[in-house]
């Protein structure tokens, strides 16, 4: 399914979380949340979001939080093939983290639909998706390959910084069975 983010158009699958890795902020649309939305009071009009809002723990009062639950609502609720979500996990617990997560798994596989994650966290992403997008260069690759994605101007992974320090300092983390001496070996080279 095509779908486009802000000038690009990229060819996604269907039943998938992706993770977006942008400088830039989303174009409002229809199918996207973008961080202004969460500032901004919103009315839950009909039955379906109000249901829907109930599933995702709205509360009554006007927290941020609760206003990024309510426009999650009002965006699940129209029921489209795909939604992108600009910053939404900032604020959350580790606990709403992880749910939320679990919420967009389900959707996915369930109704076969696109959710598409702009995060500044990398580790979040890599963790989190099932592929990454790099927008500048229209890069797609799985979150095993992570290490393909030009990070230039972005934070790298704290995963892809601990290998370039290994490399670096010629440590053959192949040659240990014990996952204490390589921790040893590396106190070593640290300290």
């Amino acid at each position: 399914m095509e779908i486009k983010i802000n000038e690009k158009t990229f060819e996604l699958e269907p039943g998938n979380i992706y993770g977006l890795i942008m400088e830039e902020s989303l174009i409002k649309e229809i199918n996207c949340l973008v961080n202004a939305d969460y500032y901004n009071d919103v009315e839950l009009l009909n039955e379906v979001e109000q249901k829907i809002a109930a599933l995702i723990g709205v509360n009554d009062g006007k927290s941020f939080t609760n206003n990024k639950r309510k426009w999650l609502a009002k965006t699940i609720a129209l029921k489209s093939n795909y939604l992108i979500i600009e910053n939404f996990f900032s604020n959350f617990t580790y606990i709403d983290s992880n749910a939320f997560i679990k919420l967009f798994r389900n959707l996915c596989k369930k109704h076969n639909l696109i959710i598409v994650i702009k995060e500044n966290d990398t580790n979040f992403l890599i963790e989190n998706c099932d592929y990454l997008i790099n927008y500048h260069n229209a890069n797609m690759v799985s979150k095993h390959d992570y290490y393909l994605i030009d990070f230039e101007s972005f934070d790298q992974p704290d995963i892809l910084e601990f290998t370039n320090l290994v490399l670096e300092k010629n440590i053959k983390i192949k040659y240990f069975y014990n996952r204490l001496d390589l921790l040893k070996s590396l106190y070593r080279v640290v300290m």
